[in-house]
Protein backbone atom coordinates (compact mmCIF):
# COMPACT_ATOMS: atom_id res chain seq x y z
CA UNK A 1 0.00 0.00 0.00
CA UNK A 2 1.29 3.24 -1.08
CA UNK A 3 -0.04 6.79 -0.32
CA UNK A 4 0.89 10.23 -2.12
CA UNK A 5 1.01 13.62 -0.66
CA UNK A 6 0.97 16.71 -3.16
CA UNK A 7 4.14 18.15 -0.77
CA UNK A 8 5.87 15.61 -0.43
CA UNK A 9 5.58 12.78 -3.35
CA UNK A 10 4.57 9.46 -2.57
CA UNK A 11 5.96 7.54 0.55
CA UNK A 12 5.36 4.30 2.05
CA UNK A 13 3.04 4.01 5.35
CA UNK A 14 5.61 3.85 8.43
CA UNK A 15 6.36 -0.29 9.59
CA UNK A 16 4.91 -1.27 6.08
CA UNK A 17 6.81 -3.98 3.80
CA UNK A 18 7.53 -0.95 1.07
CA UNK A 19 8.82 1.17 4.20
CA UNK A 20 11.22 -1.85 5.52
CA UNK A 21 12.38 -1.64 1.96
CA UNK A 22 13.15 2.15 1.19
CA UNK A 23 12.29 3.86 4.21
CA UNK A 24 13.43 7.58 2.71
CA UNK A 25 10.55 8.55 1.13
CA UNK A 26 8.62 8.48 3.83
CA UNK A 27 11.27 10.10 6.11
CA UNK A 28 11.11 13.08 3.85
CA UNK A 29 7.79 12.94 3.78
CA UNK A 30 7.71 13.49 7.51
CA UNK A 31 10.61 15.86 7.85
CA UNK A 32 8.73 18.23 5.30
CA UNK A 33 6.01 18.54 7.79
CA UNK A 34 5.47 19.57 11.24
CA UNK A 35 7.64 18.56 13.78
CA UNK A 36 4.61 16.88 15.50
CA UNK A 37 2.63 14.55 13.54
CA UNK A 38 -0.57 12.04 14.46
CA UNK A 39 0.65 8.48 13.49
CA UNK A 40 -1.26 7.02 10.61
CA UNK A 41 -1.39 3.56 11.45
CA UNK A 42 -2.38 3.97 15.08
CA UNK A 43 -5.06 6.37 16.49
CA UNK A 44 -3.73 8.45 19.52
CA UNK A 45 -0.19 8.03 18.81
CA UNK A 46 2.00 11.24 17.98
CA UNK A 47 5.69 11.28 16.27
CA UNK A 48 8.39 13.90 16.96
CA UNK A 49 10.62 14.96 13.81
CA UNK A 50 13.43 16.77 13.99
CA UNK A 51 16.81 17.38 15.62
CA UNK A 52 15.65 20.00 17.75
CA UNK A 53 12.49 19.26 18.53
CA UNK A 54 13.37 16.24 19.49
CA UNK A 55 16.20 17.27 21.90
CA UNK A 56 13.77 20.16 23.63
CA UNK A 57 11.45 17.07 24.57
CA UNK A 58 14.37 14.63 25.67
CA UNK A 59 15.57 17.30 27.80
CA UNK A 60 12.07 18.17 29.39
CA UNK A 61 12.43 16.64 32.96
CA UNK A 62 8.37 16.83 32.86
CA UNK A 63 8.40 13.88 30.53
CA UNK A 64 9.50 9.89 31.76
CA UNK A 65 11.20 7.86 29.77
CA UNK A 66 10.10 5.15 31.93
CA UNK A 67 7.23 3.22 29.32
CA UNK A 68 6.90 -0.46 28.32
CA UNK A 69 8.47 -1.02 24.76
CA UNK A 70 4.91 -2.03 23.20
CA UNK A 71 3.98 1.75 23.83
CA UNK A 72 7.59 3.08 21.92
CA UNK A 73 7.37 0.59 18.89
CA UNK A 74 4.20 0.55 16.50
CA UNK A 75 4.59 -3.13 15.48
CA UNK A 76 2.62 -6.22 15.97
CA UNK A 77 3.43 -8.68 19.23
CA UNK A 78 5.04 -10.84 16.94
CA UNK A 79 7.70 -8.71 15.94
CA UNK A 80 7.89 -7.37 19.07
CA UNK A 81 8.70 -10.44 20.96
CA UNK A 82 11.25 -11.13 17.49
CA UNK A 83 12.90 -7.81 18.38
CA UNK A 84 12.91 -9.14 22.67
CA UNK A 85 14.46 -12.48 21.87
CA UNK A 86 17.25 -10.81 19.27
CA UNK A 87 17.63 -6.89 20.02
CA UNK A 88 20.77 -6.41 22.02
CA UNK A 89 19.93 -5.40 26.05
CA UNK A 90 19.95 -1.89 26.96
CA UNK A 91 23.17 -2.78 29.63
CA UNK A 92 25.42 -4.22 26.27
CA UNK A 93 24.49 -1.02 24.42
CA UNK A 94 25.19 1.04 26.71
CA UNK A 95 28.79 -0.84 27.37
CA UNK A 96 29.53 -0.09 23.99
CA UNK A 97 28.57 3.77 24.20
CA UNK A 98 31.17 3.81 26.76
CA UNK A 99 33.89 1.89 25.11
CA UNK A 100 36.48 4.19 23.67
CA UNK A 101 36.89 4.53 19.83
CA UNK A 102 40.03 5.55 17.66
CA UNK A 103 38.50 8.73 16.91
CA UNK A 104 38.18 9.45 20.92
CA UNK A 105 35.10 9.35 22.88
Amino acid sequence: MVVSSSDSGTYAPLFSPEFQRDPYPTYRHYLAGSSLQPLEVRAGYWLLFGYEPCTRVIRDNRLSSHRPASALIAVGSDALAEFRRFGPSHASLAADARRPTPYGT
